[in-house]
Formats: C-alpha cells, sequence, structure tokens
C-alpha cells in the first residue's frame, strides 16, 4: 500500500483498538499525544524510508521550506505548532503535515484544516507538501463526519479559493468501539482522514 491517506486510516483503526487494550479508555479519552505516537509508529513500520517530528512550529517550517506567511491572515493560525510532521528518514526533510483530533468541533476543525489547506498552496511547487492530512476519532456518526467534509472543502474554497485545494475523505469504521469521553459515553466512535492536495 502506498497511499499515505490509507496507512493513516489502517493506522487510526488499530491505534484505536489499542487505547482499549494498554489504558482501557476510548481513543478520543485520551491524550492527542497517545494518538500522534502510535500513528508514528505505525506510518514508520509501514514507510521504512519516514522519519518524524513533532509541536513542530509552523513558522520554523515555513522558514525550512521557504514559505512566506508574514503577510498572512490569523485565520490560519500560522504560529501555532504542527501535531506531527513526516520526514524523510535520510534527509530529515519535511515530506507532509498532520493534525489530530478528537472532536468535530466546527472552531477546532476549521483552524486546521484551513491551515493545512494553505500550507499545500503555499509550499513550493512540486514540494512533498503539497499534500497533508487531517485525522479524526471521535463520538460522531459517519453521516456527521460526510458534512463536516462537505463544509471543510466550502470553507477552503472561500479561504483560498475554488479549484486549488482539493479535500479526500477516508472513512475509518470504529462502531464497534464506545466512547469513554464524560461528553458522548457509551456512544460509537467513528473515525476518518482527510487529505489535502494542492491541484492548482
Amino acid at each position: 500500500m502506498r497511499s499515505v491517506r490509507k496507512v493513516l486510516a489502517k493506522a487510526l483503526y488499530d491505534t484505536s483498538e489499542l487505547a482499549y487494550d494498554l489504558t482501557g479508555d476510548s481513543i478520543n479519552a485520551l491524550p492527542e499525544y497517545f494518538l500522534s505516537v502510535k500513528i508514528a509508529e505505525h506510518l514508520h513500520d509501514h514507510f521504512h524510508s519516514f522519519s518524524f517530528s513533532m509541536e513542530d512550529s509552523i513558522p520554523e517550517l515555513a522558514e525550512e521550506i521557504g514559505m512566506d506567511i508574514e503577510d498572512e491572515s490569523f485565520e490560519y493560525r500560522l504560529t501555532g505548532k504542527a501535531d506531527l510532521v513526516v520526514r524523510s528518514k535520510k534527509s530529515r526533510r519535511l515530506r507532509h503535515v498532520v493534525e489530530l483530533k478528537r472532536s468535530l468541533g466546527i472552531d477546532g476543525i476549521r483552524n486546521d484544516a484551513l491551515r493545512l489547506a494553505w500550507i499545500c498552496a503555499n509550499t513550493p511547487l512540486g514540494h512533498r507538501a503539497e499534500k497533508n492530512y487531517l485525522v479524526v476519532a471521535t463520538h460522531k456518526s459517519e453521516l456527521f463526519f460526510i458534512k463536516r467534509s462537505q463544509e471543510i472543502q466550502k470553507w477552503i474554497n472561500e479561504s483560498i479559493g475554488e479549484g486549488i485545494v482539493k479535500i479526500v475523505f477516508e472513512p475509518v469504521d470504529l462502531t464497534f468501539l464506545t466512547s469513554t469521553h464524560r461528553n458522548g459515553r457509551g456512544r460509537s466512535l467513528f473515525g476518518g482522514v482527510w487529505e489535502f492536495k494542492y491541484i492548482a
């Protein structure tokens, strides 16, 4: 399997199962750092040419690959940090940015989605960071994930421009697991991976 999106989906599935086995809690009740580490391990097992860094600042990543962020809008949260950065094991060069979420709240998802789309659209032409990912596991239905997916594309089109960054949603069926989070305890989980790709 060569698709990073599909490997991330498998990693989310396996990590969600592992969360229960190791802690007795659902993946959305654990810190995002747990998901970040386990997904990095899964990706490394599959893609031996990958290495990783975590919590890298966006300004440092921008400087690393030559993106100008000085005049960009606050809505892209370019002063924040990336949850997980996929790098080349040999050169340590940035390949993809991965953001992780345990909810589908509009503010958090919109912020991360626009930031990932901005990176896709502003990275040097032909750079691998033209493709980035958002990984989510929470106690919402598949229909809710699909609705949010449509909204994500709409936000990108309105903010960055239509036909510049396209998203592809990969659903991850976690309904055999139930949430232990205090909000949504006992509800079935579902997950998904969004791939953001510069297409213009």
